[in-house]
């Protein structure tokens, strides 16, 4: 039978394994004993409860119980450091070394030789790895870090002797009864806390202040919008997020595909089709009518389709050219118009028909507000039905996450319900 307390008394006491011819006898000798210990120590001990055993030898299973307990610790990584150093006993002579063992008492010193152009292998360090080195060093201790970690204690052991053979460091020591770290620990152990922290960040959603939230967001609207939403929307954001820097762009022909780069934002668009990797969501939906010159006097009749289509006219366009919805209702009744002035720029569109005999189709919310603004100008029905439009908010789905951009969406849209 294998005497299990000598075993554990030399493997503890040993000072240094040796790299060298010597090294296959002493693992040859050990792994077994190693081994038998950590499958069979504590099993003594529960059929001596069992039996009813005396006080003493009850004490002396217990002796048992802890020589087992230090291996439960040591002993995988001990098999593990063993096997390695037979690995390298196999390597040409120039790259052995002397290494000290990981678990020899501190009173033992030896110089230790390293091949100068090695490094650590990090490579070969994964995020579980890391995690685990970080308690282990926090703890001391092996049984202790396994428990936090949810991992036994061989399995920890194990990733332990691999990372020891990354950084070509014991890192952990035994001294007494308890396990110390080395320089190389102790100052990995702040930089490597500081890293898993960021790390575990990553996966936290991360926490929107507004009052303290600094960042620039770019929004391309329409003037029509722009004028009508962002008014309201700005005076939440000097009033809650001052350091929020919103910058209104011009609303184009392709802005919609524009959200996809880094140069764009959120966007206000009417009519806008399904794109991919596109969020949308509805702000409101509006109709047309037309406005005159009260002293046009074509603004005082009924107008019918023909009487409308024959008129000279204004047209607000985003682009400044092309034909509209106004153009599609005349074209389904086989009639077109003549357009004097295309306009961009809609809050601008009432300096160009005061005092004209121009007429211009709007939407009904600008309607309202120019007139208001303009007594000058008179509201007309439209003769023949134009098809409405929906405005509608638009964003990519890399922004759809950030905190920022969803507080500037809710405002938006909240601001859009107003109006």
């Amino acid at each position: 039978m294998i005497d299990e307390e000598a075993t554990v008394r030399q493997l503890l006491c040993r000072p240094f394994v040796f790299a060298g011819g010597e090294q296959r006898e002493v693992v040859d000798r050990d792994v077994p004993a190693l081994e038998h210990v950590h499958a069979q120590g504590g099993r003594r001990v529960r059929r001596l409860r069992r039996a009813g055993a005396t006080d003493d030898e009850q004490r002396a299973g217990e002796g048992r119980a802890c020589a087992r307990d230090d291996l439960e610790e040591l002993a995988p990584q001990v098999t593990t450091e063993m096997k390695t150093e037979v690995e390298h006993a196999r390597e040409p002579r120039r790259s052995r070394v002397m290494r000290p063992s990981h678990h020899a008492d501190s009173s033992h010193s030896l110089s230790e030789y390293h091949d100068p152009m090695s490094a650590p292998a990090l490579d070969s360090l994964d995020l579980n790895k890391l995690v685990a080195l970080e308690a282990l060093l926090r703890h001391q201790s092996v049984s202790a870090a396994a428990r936090e970690l949810g991992l036994t204690q061989p399995t920890l052991s194990q990733l332990l002797a691999q990372v020891r053979l990354v950084f070509d460091d014991p890192l952990l020591v035994r001294t007494g009864n308890r396990m110390v770290a080395t320089s190389r620990a102790a100052a990995l152990r702040g930089p490597l806390a500081d890293a898993i922290t960021s790390v575990r960040r990553l996966g936290q959603e991360a926490v929107f202040v507004p009052g303290s939230a600094v960042a620039r967001l770019r929004v391309a609207c329409t003037d029509f919008v722009a004028g009508l939403v962002m008014p309201a929307v700005v005076r939440r954001l000097r009033a809650e997020a001052p350091g929020l820097h919103v910058e209104l762009q011009n609303w184009g022909a392709r802005r919609a595909e524009t959200l996809a780069t880094d140069e764009l934002d959120l966007g206000i668009g009417t009519g806008s089709r399904p794109l991919s990797g596109i969020y949308q969501r509805k702000l409101f939906t509006d109709e047309f009518v037309c406005i005159a010159d009260k002293n046009n006097r074509a603004a005082h009749r009924n107008w019918t389709p023909a009487g409308f289509a024959s008129l000279p006219h204004a047209q607000l366009s985003v682009k400044g050219v092309g034909t509209g919805a106004v153009d599609a209702a005349l074209a389904e009744q086989g009639l077109s118009r003549t357009v004097a002035v295309s306009l961009p720029h809609f809050w601008l569109a009432a300096d160009f028909i005061l005092g004209t005999d121009l007429v211009l189709t709007v939407p009904r919310r600008l309607c309202a507000a120019l007139t208001a603004r303009s007594p000058g100008l008179k509201h007309v029905p439209l003769p023949l039905c134009v098809q409405g439009f929906t405005a509608t908010l638009l964003w990519h789905e890399r922004r759809h996450h950030d905190p920022a951009h969803r507080w500037l969406r809710d405002g938006i849209v909240e601001a859009a319900q107003r109006v």
